[in-house]
C-alpha cells in the first residue's frame, strides 16, 4: 500500500478513537489508553506510520483532552507529563510493534523462499513436466517478491503470471541458462530482494538445465538399448535361419543333382530332411511374428470361456507329425471347469511347450501334458518330459528371447518359444517357470489365475 493510503489511514484511526473518547464523556487518562490502542495499530503499516499516529494523537489529546480544552495551552504541569509520557510510551511501543512485525514478515518470507527452493527446484530435479511447473513458479515468484507480473520463458515456453498495472512499473530482467524472467513491480526491489530473485531465478534455470540432460540422456540410453535389442533380434533370427536354409538347400541340390547316385531310402530321408527343416523354417516365422507383435505391443488378450481339456488336445494333435520317435500323453480331469482364457494365445503357449520338450527329451522317452486347479482355484499346466532338464542357474535365464540353458542348447531351438511363452502367460496375470522332473527332466509349469489381474 503506498505511503499516502498509509497516513490517510492512520489519521482515520486515530481521529475515530478520539471521537469514541469524546462520545463516552472519557477523561485525559482514558483517552490517552485509548488512542495508544490507535497508535499500536497503525505501527503495524510501517514505523514512519506509527510516529506520525504518535504525534497526531499528542495534539489531538493537547486540544480536545487537555483543559483548556480546544486550545494548545496547557495550565497544569501534571498534563504536561502525562502527555510527554504519553507520547515517548507511544513512539517506543510503535516502534517495538513494527520491529515484531517486521520480524515476523521477514520469517514468513524466509519460510515462503525455503518453501520455494525445496517444492519447486526440487520438482523439476524429480522430472516433474516443465510446462506445468512453470506457472507455478512464476505465481510463487510474484506473490514472494510482490510483483504485478512475471513472466518465464525456456524454449518455445511462455507462460506470465499477473496482470500489468497502469502507472510507472520498476522493470527486473534475469536470465539464467534456459530461463528468462521478465517481471515488473510497483516500486523498484531493494538489493537484497533484487539478489534473492537472482539466486532462486537461477537455481531454477539450474534445474531445469539438469532435467534437459537427463532427458537427453534418458533418450540416448533408450536409442541405444533399441539399437542393441534390434541388433541382436536380427542377429538370432538370421542365425536360427541360417542352418535350416542351408540343410533344405543341401537336400534339395543333391536331389537335383543330374550324377547323384541315390537310393530310394536316401532319396527318402533327402525329403524328410527338407520337410523337417521346412517346418522348423515355420516355426521360427511364425514364433518371430509373435515376438514382434508382442514386443510392439499390439498383441491384445481376447477373454472367453474354453474347455482346456480341448485346447490341449488341438495342441498334442498339431505336434504329432513330429513326435514320430515320443510317446505323448495327457491327463486333464473330466470334471476341470472351463477357464477365462485367450484359446488363440494359449494354444501358441501349449504348442511352444510341446515343441520344447520334443526338441530335448530322448526318443522314445514320454512328454505328459497335465492340467489341474490349484488350491486357489488357478489353472496349473504343466508340460513334463525327461530329457536333460535346466541347472537352476539357467531356470530364470532360459526364458530370454535367443536363449536357451546349458545341455538344453544342443537341441537346435531357436530360443523364441519360451521368450513368447513367458509373455503371453504374463499377459494372462500368471507365471511360468520351469522345476525339475523327477528322475530326471524338466517341468515347465504355466499357472493362470481365476481372476486375470
Amino acid at each position: 500500500m503506498p505511503y499516502p493510503f498509509r497516513f490517510a489511514l492512520a489519521l482515520v484511526v486515530v481521529g475515530g478513537g478520539a471521537a469514541i473518547a469524546r462520545a463516552t464523556g472519557a477523561d485525559l487518562a482514558a483517552a490517552s489508553l485509548l488512542l495508544l490502542v490507535a497508535v499500536v495499530a497503525t505501527s503495524l503499516l510501517g514505523l514512519p506510520v506509527g510516529l506520525f499516529s504518535a504525534a497526531v494523537a499528542f495534539v489531538t489529546l493537547n486540544w480536545f483532552f487537555t483543559p483548556p480544552r480546544g486550545s494548545f495551552r496547557i495550565d497544569s504541569g501534571d498534563d504536561f507529563a502525562a502527555l510527554v509520557v504519553f507520547v515517548l510510551s507511544a513512539a517506543i511501543v510503535g516502534t517495538v510493534v513494527h520491529l515484531l512485525d517486521r520480524a515476523r514478515r521477514d520469517a514468513q518470507r524466509r519460510a515462503d523462499e525455503t518453501h520455494l527452493r525445496l517444492d519447486l527446484t526440487n520438482r523439476l530435479v524429480e522430472g516433474a513436466d516443465l510446462e506445468a511447473a512453470l506457472p507455478d513458479i512464476a505465481s510463487s515468484l510474484r506473490r514472494l517478491f510482490e510483483l504485478t507480473t512475471c513472466r518465464m520463458q525456456v524454449g518455445a515456453i511462455d507462460v506470465t503470471s499477473g496482470t500489468p498495472v497502469p502507472g510507472d512499473a520498476a522493470h527486473v530482467h534475469i536470465a539464467a541458462g534456459p530461463l528468462v524472467v521478465d517481471a515488473e513491480a510497483r516500486r523498484t526491489l531493494a538489493p537484497a530482494d533484487r539478489d534473492l530473485l537472482e539466486a532462486l531465478v537461477a537455481g531454477v534455470g539450474t534445474a531445469i538445465d539438469r532435467l534437459r540432460f537427463e532427458t537427453e540422456a534418458r533418450e540416448a540410453t533408450v536409442a541405444a538399448e533399441v539399437g542393441a535389442t534390434r541388433a541382436a533380434f536380427l542377429s538370432g533370427v538370421s542365425h536360427n535361419l541360417r542352418t535350416p536354409l542351408a540343410a533344405v538347400k543341401a537336400a534339395a541340390s543333391t536331389l537335383l543333382a543330374p550324377d547323384a547316385q541315390l537310393t530310394p531310402d536316401d532319396r527318402e530321408e533327402l525329403l524328410h530332411m527338407i520337410r523337417d527343416e521346412s517346418e522348423r523354417l515355420e516355426r521360427l516365422v511364425r514364433n518371430t511374428l509373435a515376438l514382434s507383435r508382442i514386443k510392439g505391443g499390439v498383441m491384445q488378450v481376447r477373454l472367453e470361456e474354453v474347455d482346456v481339456s480341448e485346447l490341449v488336445g488341438i495342441a498334442l494333435r498339431r505336434v504329432a507329425p513330429l513326435a514320430t520317435h515320443h510317446h505323448l500323453m495327457a491327463s486333464v480331469p473330466e470334471d476341470l471347469p472351463p477357464v477365462r482364457v485367450d484359446s488363440l494365445l494359449i494354444e501358441h503357449v501349449f504348442l511352444n511347450l510341446l515343441e520344447n520338450a520334443l526338441r530335448f527329451a530322448p526318443p522314445g522317452s514320454e512328454i505328459l501334458v497335465t492340467a489341474n486347479q490349484d488350491a486357489d482355484g488357478d489353472l496349473v499346466v504343466k508340460v513334463v518330459d525327461h530329457g536333460p532338464g535346466v541347472s537352476v542357474a539357467d531356470r530364470t535365464r532360459i526364458f530370454d528371447d535367443f536363449t536357451t540353458g546349458g545341455a538344453r542348447g544342443e537341441g537346435g531351438g531357436s530360443g523364441l518359444g519360451l521368450g513368447i511363452v513367458r509373455s503371453l502367460v504374463g499377459a494372462h496375470g500368471g507365471t511360468a517357470y520351469v522345476e525339475d522332473t523327477p528322475g530326471g527332466g524338466a517341468t515347465f509349469v504355466c499357472t493362470f489365475p481365476q481372476e486375470r489381474p
